[in-house]
């Protein structure tokens, strides 16, 4: 009988290897070291405690070092004050918290929190992330650049990174039940990606440039979102994009830039809109 178990049991890791399938290791970490270590493929990493990354980060800038070539690999992006954190080709990786939602912040305002290039099948899920103090600042919160699948569910992105997602050739992304929030610059850059979906997310107090940025996509939706309390034009698009079901409270600036042709790009779907200011419609009057 045991024997049959275990014939059974590899014939299923067989087939789940042959679909790409492969399974995942659980790791559970409360500490920058330990979460930078349990980093890779095929696993998920579940987070207990608030992790400040940029000390060890520092301390292990000398082994975590770009290498040739596409393998997967973890490494140390230096830039004018700081190291930041990529993670190239990596495939099949959940981050999320534990029990409580969790914070992962950054010191230098240089660098994202996270920077994915060519990953897949990724998944944040029930995180705080963002920056530890504001200032002047180059990069955002998340980038994502020749990715395909990627997931954020219950997440917080929060400034002062310049933006809360940058998206460069990106297919199938996903952000649900998320917020964006207290950017210096911009909400979000999206170029030639394909079927990108907001759905559920709040985007508030982000300034002061134009905020949502959208260049050679396709099949781009917001759907159940809500802006308000941000300051600049909210829109600048040069390929259709989608806004269902979704509320602008108010903008502190016109939505789109007369002098380009944003407003053509936009189609409205049961959502209400308005491009002035009204005092009384804040995040806070909306959500309590």
């Amino acid at each position: 009988m045991k024997k049959v178990i275990l014939i059974l049991a590899a014939v299923a890791l067989t087939c789940a290897t042959a679909l790409g399938a492969a399974p995942k290791k659980t790791y559970t970490v409360d500490n920058a070291g330990d979460f930078i270590n349990a980093l890779g493929s095929d696993r998920t990493i579940i987070v207990t405690d608030y992790i400040e990354l940029t000390p060890t980060l520092r301390e292990m800038a000398n082994k975590l070092y770009k290498r040739p070539g596409n393998n997967p690999q973890i490494y140390v992006n230096e830039n004018f004050d700081g190291p930041g954190l990529v993670l190239s080709h990596i495939s099949n990786l959940s981050i999320v918290s534990g029990d409580d939602v969790v914070t992962i912040v950054v010191e230098p305002r240089y660098v994202n929190v996270f920077t994915f290039i060519g990953c897949s099948d990724i998944e944040l899920k029930g995180l705080t992330l963002g920056h530890t103090e504001e200032g002047y600042c180059d990069e955002g919160v998340l980038g994502f650049q020749d990715c395909t699948n990627i997931t954020l569910k219950e997440c917080d992105l929060f400034g002062c990174g310049t933006e809360g997602i940058n998206l460069s050739n990106v297919k199938n992304f996903a952000m649900t039940g998320s917020k964006i929030r207290d950017c210096s610059y911009h909400i979000m850059h999206i170029n030639e990606c394909t079927n990108v979906v907001f759905d559920g997310c709040q985007f508030f107090r982000n300034r002061e440039f134009t905020l949502v940025n959208v260049y050679a996509s396709e099949t781009v939706l917001f759907n159940n979102c809500i802006f308000a309390n941000n300051e600049g034009h909210l829109f600048n698009l040069s390929c259709p994009v989608k806004f269902r079901n979704s509320v602008i409270l108010h903008n502190t600036y016109m939505i789109f830039d007369d002098e380009d042709n944003s407003e053509y790009f936009l189609e409205y779907e049961n959502s209400i809109v308005e491009d002035f200011f009204h005092e009384e419609m804040t995040i806070e009057a909306v959500y309590g």
